[in-house]
Formats: structure tokens, sequence, C-alpha cells
């Protein structure tokens, strides 16, 4: 019976693999040439620690319920990565023989030969204790999990324009340590209670949200549900869209993303 090492190099033989400079190199020239989608197959806390700009996480132990998700189009190119490169040949194996993707490939040495390199890593943010435990149904949820829920609580939907109440810098400066990494939906929440104090209700919030990638689908409905819960109003009566800029501007560049809400206000009677 052959070792779990021979099994190993076997299994990098019969996949491509690529070294972090022409990973990286590939991703930053903006030459023409259609970028990899970047994976990261490590754990959550691993991922959570560090990870490579822009990459989208999958667990190896989640790959094959969970890639058509993130990525669907098979014929995109793939980069998967973890910390040295063994666990991430074999999910291209997986990708390559069992679901069919065509082109797959595993960067040699991982993430740690990527910060040997001395490229640049993000560190994400992370929850504090307090949003950890009100919010760890959703994270349970592979559909939301950490990812999701950092999108949400930085969806912020500004009603206070509609109801003629001014800009949200006027009700929670900057300048104040109060608002300092405050939850965004908590801030929603103040914002519907000063618009009702105005005499005005929710008739319907309209949001689009502009990004490259990750791609919203599988959020789209828990972030949907979530906005609604923060208005006090059925889900029926807000609307999230995913677009992208095909390329454009610092969105395309996949160096952030926005958002355009309208929101539809009545005043009863």
């Amino acid at each position: 019976m052959a070792s779990g090492a021979e099994v190993l190099r076997k299994i990098k033989e019969q996949i491509r693999e690529v070294d972090p400079k022409e990973v990286h190199d590939r991703d930053s020239n903006g030459n023409g040439t259609r970028p990899p989608v970047i994976v990261d197959v490590r754990e959550q806390h691993e991922f959570e620690e560090s990870h490579l700009p822009g990459a989208i996480h999958v667990p190896r132990g989640h790959l094959e319920s969970r890639i058509e998700g993130a990525v669907s189009d098979r014929s995109q190119p793939v980069v998967l990565y973890c910390a040295s490169g063994n666990r991430s040949a074999f999910a291209a194996q997986t990708m390559t023989d069992l679901l069919g993707y065509e082109d797959v490939a595993s960067m040699r040495g991982g993430i740690t030969l990527w910060k040997d390199r001395g490229y640049e890593v993000e560190v994400p943010r992370a929850l504090t204790g307090e949003q950890r435990e009100r919010y760890s149904r959703h994270l349970l949820i592979p559909e939301i999990g950490l990812e999701g829920q950092l999108k949400l609580l930085d969806a912020k939907v500004l009603l206070l324009g509609a109801g003629g109440l001014g800009d949200i810098g006027e009700h929670f400066p900057d300048t104040d340590e109060a608002w300092r990494d405050a939850d965004s939906m908590e801030l929603l929440r103040t914002v519907v209670a000063r618009v009702g104090e105005a005499g005005y209700g929710i008739e319907h919030v309209d949001a689009t949200v502009m990004l490259e990638r990750p791609k919203l689908a599988p959020h789209r409905e828990a972030m949907r549900t979530a906005v609604a819960g923060a208005l006090g109003v059925e889900p029926a009566r807000v609307t999230v869209r995913a677009t992208t800029t095909d390329g454009l501007g610092f969105t395309g560049r996949r160096e952030g993303a926005a958002c355009h809400a309208v929101a539809l206000l009545r005043r009863p009677g």
C-alpha cells in the first residue's frame, strides 16, 4: 500500500503547479489575459489570520459542495493554495478529475512561500466577541459564514436623504469615538428610528452592489433578509442586486466595492 507521501507525489505529477511569482505577476500586470480566481482551501481560522489579496475562501473539506457557488464557469482559470501546497494539490485533482474544471493549478509552496517572497497578504477584519455571539447562527450557515456576515455589517442603506434629514456624517460623525467600529446594522436601525420620528415609513429599498468577486448570488437572500430585519419590513420590500463594472474603475480592479441604494418612503395619511 502506498504511503501518504507517495500518494501526494503522484498527485503532484498529475496536476499543474505554478510558482507564487507567476500568480503574483499574472494577477497584477493587467496585461489583458483572463486573471485567475484565487481560492484559499485552508481552514477558516487560517484564512482569518491572513490570505492572498482578492482570494475567496472554500475550505478543502467543503470543496465539492461549495466551489460551484464560488466559481460557476468551469473554463475560468483557477489557482488553489493552502499553507504549503499539499491540500491544494489534492483539491486541484478533485476539481479537474471529478468536477470537470478545465484550467486549475495548485500554487507551489502555498501562502508560506508567498510570504517568504515578500508578497502582500490581506489580514481580514474579525468579528468582536460580542458580534460572534450575536451572529453565531449566521456564521454556521455555509452561504453566509464570516465573509458574508462582514459584508452584511458593511451594507449601509441610507434613508436619511430620502427623509430630508441630512447626510450620515451629520448623525454619525467620524470624529466621534462613540461611532468607531460601530455595527452598521445598528446604525441602520438608528436611522430607521429617526426616519420614523420624522413621520415616514419605509415602502421599498432597492440596493445594487458593484464588485468583481466574490459572487454575491449565494449571499443575496441572506443579505436581503438581514437588511429587511433591520428596516423592520418584510423581505419583499427589499431588493438586493449585484453587478460588475467589467474591469473598469477601482471595483473592476478589485480594490473595493460600491453600492447604490434608492429608498422609497411614505408619509402615512
